[in-house]
């Protein structure tokens, strides 16, 4: 790039900032700049290329004055410009002095701060600091300084001065932080303080999770601000990137805004209990979407919520997501997003085309198409070449002060916002997305990344830009790799180097170089790995990935569509290398030879597998996840509605859809599937009669992408009115595979009449038949009668169709009776119901709730008091003891319920109580829920008798449904044995019911309890993190399965986690705690030579600490737990007393020490005596939690 197009691109910036550092560069762009100034020096000679850069570049000349202070030191900043433009040192002093010329032109722009009065170097300090810290340097401004002065102790409670002195003098700073951010706080004087200040300001309301004020509020510049935001939007650590909410634009519908939070972990405790999401404006509290109960589901052993969606339809300048577990005061997830830039905020959002998600505008915006959305008063100009692909505009309040364009920005260099022929706001660069990437072959185009971390069958290659292909060995040696294997792994170990070192391939047409990580993994590697890189003018960057090599999948289509009876089972197979096997929870797969073929229940739309493979001294275990290409559909009715996916049509009441505030809310039909990424389907939304193949109407058609696209149902409703009489329309889905060359048509929504059958009645007949006969002045199809048994719990409602044909009523001449005679083979015994008539449309899934909607008519087909006597006669004339028998009497008990009798309902409760044995599971599951309902104490004392061993055992042999079912009322029974809970562990799948399980377990005394807990936790039944939780609730049965069991890399993660929730000082020694030593008691300060600076593992590691002596407080001793020696620091011999526990300096410094032991240890000792300053120290010490309340007391040697 010529000088004249480096001017193109700065000038614009030098009105709209007050410093220079403001203006987007990178360090190697900065490279690229110097080359181009040197060349232009030597060209020119130095005298008239001052000139001419002063009246012709002076953006040019500033910015790169101003950026090489930020790059070097203060002393030899001359001198590194006149190393590069290859002149004299002297230069800058002669008449063509660059410092005056560089003030000169910051005096031409008001808006360029002057810094006049600040003390330093009359030209390099101004020079310096409005290089301040570049936008590409803040996130390790961000990252290892400002962020941890508010959030790490003990910056957190240090002056402003003090933290960041400390923290500059940190060793991550040292390490990981860009020199520019260095020099500009070490040389900057009271400006960069300034900065740092109100910087923590900001970084404290973050913390706080409140909305940031405007940067003139704060004192900032915005790009400052912006940054800021964007990074803690997009931090480096991808496990905190992975659960912030993300925000999506639609420029289709009104600029509506969907806010999504991403599935958020849960301890075991927390998945047990209910979970509510909120959307909220934090500047009001006011809600803005519906509160969401959400639910939580298992992830390999991960708890985890579903993913949350709120959609907002009017403009806000904040927005704040929290998720709340019952019982706990504080929500366990909360952030806080700036929604719509309003104040000195650049008035313009960036989201991507393909699916709406918003992207950053700072630092640079990404050279990709792009939707760009800002006011619609103001005018887009764009430098380059640039498309538009599409423009929104105008919208209808409350967004018509905005507009919506999508520009292809592949080959601009900026965009700027002008309004009256001015820009409102700083131009924005667009630059290429060029980041270091892994580049290997997936395992499947269906194998999703498990933690952002993907699977690949080959070892993927790194990727590097590369800016001059003349230097890309120097490039490379810029680049500082670090890799390390987590969990089991093979290889596993930590390599480091630089790129340079490693086999590399340079790709010339591409600017970039593949690096080949074989020679530290080699060729057939197995696990999880985390790549760190470091390199010049990038923030550091973290690529983990998986890999395993020979494994293949076969058997899965490109897509699954539902037939008439929903979602249809999956079958693929897995090819695993010899020694290979493959696990997944709940559903063993079958192996095949060296293939495993796994098999997907209904519904489900992806499954976690695991590939095991023997190594020792643990197995290489390696997450797989496959997501199954299944359509799926939802409608979303109303503002933050959850949503809730279909694999069946969806029946919804004709009035629910046309009672819509169209000006309020637009209601929409969202269709999902994954296609594969070759896949392009053309999709429309038509509207039909029953049976009919022309539509009413029809939607425009749109591509289906890889996440969802929705249809508007507005431009429906009309039609829809129009047929409001008509019985059940469809809403029917067509797609066009062109790939397969066939039309598919599926129907996805059945909007139904009311049916509004209020009067109706069942006739008896003597051979025990039933017809009903209802009123209905015009008859509807597809009716369907249900009907809710109320004496006998332990029957599943029934649905009955009704025929469109039927009859007129033979019991009255009145013109709408109709009758059906009920089919024989329906079992409705006598008793009382509660009846309701639905439209079913055909095809369609049909779902009854369990208890009877309130609408729902009662009717009865017999007096309760006959119903008793038959119950009577059964009785009487049944001399066997079984489940009938114990089935009678719940029934007595619920129509005693309903005649209000207490007393006879007590007698039958008693009975039932006293006869549990007789009772299958089916009725006693019925008995307790009958009994939540109407007798909730009897209830809690009859939990103990559905969970003894012999109910439990019959209890497997149930359907799922049933079971989880069952073990719902398992959490609140008060009384169940402690060895009853491997079996229900066994067959456990809901959180709390797991958690009650292990609970118990770790309550036993029982002789097996250990050995199945930890078997238990072996075999995945549940996690570390889970068990972890249970153990610091039971310390003594934590240690003692800690000591049984062997050592084992499960049992040091085990331990690492229940170390961060309790102190286990025989198992984890700490900073902090205290040892009785040679020299007395001393808390250990400092830990070297171990895994963990903070902690070790006494039985596995022999560190070296540091530590104070409590009764000798300015005294150090060293402990080489190695070599079994405790050194007295910097003396060269003390006086011990003879019990070896006590040391004292010589002379009266110690007397006063040595009174004190005396009077406590040892009446009768008169003086210690003199020993070298390196003692034995014994392999058996004992460590101690809490505080020493008497350091001369050196009695106790019981640790806890």
């Amino acid at each position: 790039m010529d000088l004249d197009k480096w001017e193109e691109r700065f000038r614009p910036y030098l009105p709209e900032i007050e410093i220079i550092g403001e203006i987007p560069l990178t360090q190697a762009e900065h490279t690229d700049l110097e080359k181009d100034l040197a060349a232009f020096v030597r060209r020119h000679g130095l005298t008239e290329a001052t000139r001419r850069l002063r009246e012709r570049y002076p953006a040019s000349f500033v910015v790169y004055l101003a950026f090489k202070a930020a790059f070097n030191d203060e002393r030899s900043f001359w001198d590194r410009v006149a190393d590069a433009m290859g002149v004299s040192a002297s230069f800058h002093q002669e008449t063509h002095h660059w410092g005056k010329t560089f003030r000169s032109i910051i005096r031409q722009y008001p808006n360029l701060r002057q810094f006049k009065n600040i003390s330093g170097r009359q030209f390099v300090t101004p020079i310096r600091l409005h290089g301040g810290i570049p936008a590409y340097s803040l996130p390790d401004f961000f990252r290892f300084i400002l962020l941890p002065s508010v959030e790490k102790s003990p910056y957190d409670g240090m002056e402003d001065k003090q933290a960041l002195n400390e923290l500059l003098e940190h060793y991550t700073t040292t390490l990981f932080v860009d020199s520019v951010v260095r020099y500009f706080f070490r040389y900057g004087g009271t400006p960069a303080q300034r900065l740092f200040t109100r910087s923590r300001r900001m970084a404290r309301l973050a913390r706080a999770n409140k909305p940031l004020p405007a940067p003139s509020e704060l004192g900032l510049r915005p790009y400052l601000v912006l940054n800021f935001e964007n990074y803690l939007q997009n931090p480096p650590e991808r496990g905190k990137r992975r659960q912030r909410p993300r925000i999506y634009i639609d420029p289709y519908f009104r600029l509506l805004f969907r806010v999504v939070l991403p599935p958020q972990p849960l301890t075991l405790e927390q998945a047990s209990r209910p979970c509510q999401a909120r959307l909220l404006d934090p500047n009001t509290n006011a809600d803005l979407g519906e509160p969401q109960n959400v639910r939580t589901y298992r992830r390999g052993l991960d708890w985890l919520t579903e993913e949350i969606e709120w959609s907002l339809d009017e403009p806000v300048e904040n927005i704040q997501v929290e998720l709340y577990i019952e019982g706990e005061k504080e929500p366990v997830t909360l952030y806080t997003l700036r929604i719509i830039p309003r104040g000195d905020f650049p008035p313009i959002l960036a989201a991507r085309y393909e699916d709406g998600a918003l992207r950053p505008i700072s630092p640079a915006l990404k050279a990709k198409t792009l939707w760009l959305i800002y006011p619609s008063d103001a005018e887009l100009y764009i430098e380059g070449e640039a498309r538009q692909i599409e423009r929104m505009h105008p919208y209808a309040p409350p967004w018509d002060g905005w507009q919506a364009q999508a520009w292809d920005l592949s080959k601009a260099r900026l965009v700027r916002l002008v309004r009256e022929g001015s820009d409102i706001c700083p131009p924005i660069p667009v630059t290429l997305p060029d980041e270091p990437t892994l580049l290997g072959e997936p395992l499947h185009q269906f194998s999703l990344p498990i933690d952002e971390k993907p699977l690949y069958r080959t070892l993927p290659r790194l990727r590097l830009p590369l800016r001059h292909r003349n230097m890309a060995e120097q490039e490379l040696s810029d680049w500082e790799l670090r890799l390390e294997s987590r969990y089991a792994a093979f290889p596993s170990g930590e390599w480091q180097g630089c790129a340079a070192d490693l086999p590399h391939e340079i790709l010339e047409d591409e600017f970039a170089a593949l690096v080949d990580l074989s020679h530290w993994l080699g060729e057939v590697p197995a696990g999880t790995y985390h790549l760190t890189l470091n390199g010049r003018g990038y923030p550091e960057m973290e690529l983990p990935f998986r890999v395993c090599t020979q494994v293949s999948l076969d058997g899965l289509e490109p897509y699954y569509l539902p037939d008439n009876n929903g979602a249809k089972a999956v079958r693929f197979y897995v090819h695993l290398p010899k020694n290979a096997s493959l696990s997944i929870p709940n559903n063993p797969p079958k192996r095949l030879g060296n293939r495993w073929r796994v098999d997907i229940p209904e519904e489900d739309t992806q499954t976690d597998l695991e590939i095991v493979i023997p190594s020792q001294p643990e197995d290489v275990r390696i997450p797989l996840r496959i997501t199954i290409p299944r359509l799926q559909w939802t409608l979303i009715l109303q503002p933050g509605e959850a949503l809730n996916w279909h694999h069946q049509p969806i029946s919804l009441p004709l009035p629910r859809l046309l009672q819509i505030e169209l000006a309020r809310f637009r209601p929409r039909l969202r269709v999902k599937l994954a296609l594969p990424h070759e896949y392009s389907m053309q999709a429309a939304l038509h509207l039909r009669l029953p049976d009919e193949e022309e539509s009413l109407h029809v939607s425009d058609k749109i591509t289906l992408s890889r996440t969802f696209q929705d249809f508007d149902l507005s431009p429906f409703l009309d039609t829809l009115r129009t047929h409001a009489k008509v019985d059940t329309l469809t809403f029917v889905l067509e797609l066009q595979d062109d790939v397969q060359k066939r039309v598919i048509e599926h129907p996805l929504v059945y909007v139904n009449r009311d049916p509004n059958i209020k009067v109706f009645h069942l006739e008896q007949h003597p051979n025990g038949y039933l017809t009903i006969h209802w009123y209905e002045p015009e008859p509807l199809r597809y009716r369907r009668l249900r009907l809710w048994n109320l004496w006998q719990p332990w029957a599943e409602p029934a649905e009955i169709p009704i025929p469109d044909d039927a009859p007129p009523s033979d019991v009255t001449l009145e013109k709408g009776w109709w009758m059906h005679d009920l089919p024989p083979d329906i079992s409705i015994p006598p008793s009382e119901y509660r009846m309701q008539f639905v439209i079913i449309a055909p095809y369609q899934k049909s779902s009854i709730p369990s208890v009877p909607p309130p609408e729902a008519i009662p009717v009865s087909l017999i007096r309760p008091t006959e119903r008793l006597r038959q119950i009577k006669a059964q009785l009487v004339s049944s001399n066997e003891k079984n489940s009938r028998e114990f089935a009678l009497h719940i029934e007595k008990a619920c129509i005693y319920q309903s005649l209000q009798r207490s007393q006879d309902i007590q007698q039958e409760i008693q009975w039932c109580l006293s006869h549990w044995r007789q009772a299958n599971l089916l009725h006693l599951e019925a008995l307790q829920r009958w009994l939540q309902r109407y007798d909730p104490e009897t209830s809690r004392a009859f939990l103990i008798y559905m969970f003894r061993k012999e109910s439990l055992e019959k209890l497997r042999r149930h359907s799922p449904s049933f079971i989880a079912r069952y073990l719902e009322n398992f959490p609140a029974a008060r009384t169940v044995k402690p060895e009853n809970a491997p079996l229900i562990l066994e067959i456990a799948r809901e959180p709390a019911v797991i958690l009650r399980a292990l609970r118990l377990l770790a309550q036993s005394d029982h002789e097996e309890a250990i050995e199945y807990f930890w078997k238990a936790l072996e075999e995945h039944r549940f996690s570390e993190s889970d068990a972890a939780d249970v153990l610091a609730e039971e310390s003594v049965f934590a240690q003692q399965l800690l000591r049984t069991v062997s050592h084992s890399p499960l049992r040091t993660r085990l331990i690492r986690e229940l170390s961060r929730r309790i102190d286990i000082p025989a198992f984890m020694v700490k900073i902090g705690h205290y040892v009785l030593s040679p020299a007395g008691w001393a808390e250990i300060t400092e830990i070297h030579q171990a895994r963990s600076p903070a902690a070790f593992m006494p039985d596995t590691e022999h560190p070296t600490l540091r530590a104070t002596l409590l009764h000798w407080p300015e005294q150090q001793v060293e402990l080489n737990l190695a070599e079994g020696t405790l050194t007295i620091l910097g003396r060269a011999g003390v006086y011990q007393c003879i019990c070896k526990r006590f040391v004292v300096p010589g002379g009266k410094d110690g007397k006063p020490m040595w009174k004190q032991h005396k009077m406590f240890c040892h009446v009768d000792v008169t003086q210690p005596r003199p020993v070298p300053a390196v003692l034995s120290f014994p392999s058996n010490f004992v460590i101690f939690t809490n505080r020493i309340d008497n350091p001369f007391d050196t009695r106790n040697v019981s640790g806890e």
